[in-house]
């Protein structure tokens, strides 16, 4: 996974977050409806409904210009899957303290029914609705790092073995993602990388310490040949070729031009 694809995700999981029929049970990455309860015991209610967002497949053709741009993201599939859990806590036998119970819990989906359907249809429109409300902050900070939406699909869970629908749904959004910024120097405050670190540095501490390894992720940048180098992915020679590199005359005022056209390309301009 890429940091541009982990900020847009994050920043999905809070756009729906208190915007739906789940209230904040927005789940990154992750399917539970599994607590502790105020003794420090394993608690699963009755019935949990949920929306988990996930980052699947990525497809990125870099190299299509000559260049290797390592930090392209391409086409990204982003998963939001809406479902009922239904689960129960047991105990049974510890196997490795003999004499003693453990707790388990025993969760799935149950099969839908007509207010199942309803639920999930309502729940998909407000996630919709979320994602682009102009209003939440989040979700722009999301459409600002997605980019073109490409392709929805939608798929009808079915029970693996009576292949009898279930209550979830899955809503798949095909996005051509932004590319990962290169340097610190693509990361302005008014971009929607810029504006998802800076959410991240008002949050709580551990936003503020995710904040911290991500930019520790991405270097400070120069102006001379070898951030050029690094941004396009080139050999030293194909560097030099393009009269680019170390004892090169003229070498500035080729790196200007060749910064300009990276950074078009790599849709990290500032937007107001």
């Amino acid at each position: 996974m890429s940091l541009c694809m982990m900020a847009a995700r994050l920043m999905a999981v809070r756009a729906l977050q208190g915007r739906t029929l789940v209230d904040e049970n927005v789940l990154d990455s992750e399917i539970g409806a599994l607590s502790l309860d105020e003794r420090g015991q394993l608690a699963v209610s009755k019935s949990s409904r949920f929306i988990a967002v996930y980052t699947d497949e990525a497809d990125a053709s870099p190299g299509q210009d000559g260049n290797r741009r390592f930090l392209e993201n391409g086409k990204v599939v982003f998963r939001f899957e809406i479902g009922i859990t239904s689960a129960m806590v047991i105990e049974e036998d510890d196997p490795d303290h003999p004499g003693r119970k453990m707790q388990s819990a025993v969760s799935g989906i149950p099969f839908t029914d007509g207010s199942s359907e309803i639920y999930l249809d309502l729940v998909d429109r407000q996630v919709m609705s979320a994602l682009m409300d102009p209003a939440n902050e989040a979700a722009d900070i999301f459409r600002g790092l997605s980019g073109s939406l490409l392709k929805i699909d939608r798929q009808r869970a079915a029970g693996n073995d009576s292949h009898q629908r279930i209550a979830a749904r899955q809503i798949a959004l095909t996005f051509e993602l932004l590319s990962d910024p290169a340097s610190e120097e693509q990361i302005q405050p008014k971009t929607p990388f810029g504006r998802f670190l800076a959410m991240l540095e008002a949050g709580t501490n551990d936003d503020q310490r995710l904040a911290g390894l991500i930019r520790a992720e991405v270097h400070p940048g120069t102006d001379d040949w070898t951030s050029t180098q690094e941004r396009l992915g080139l050999a030293r020679s194909e560097l030099i070729a393009l009269g680019i590199g170390p004892n090169v005359e003229g070498a500035d005022e080729t790196l200007a031009d060749i910064f300009e056209i990276a950074v078009e390309r790599h849709g990290t301009e500032v937007v107001d």
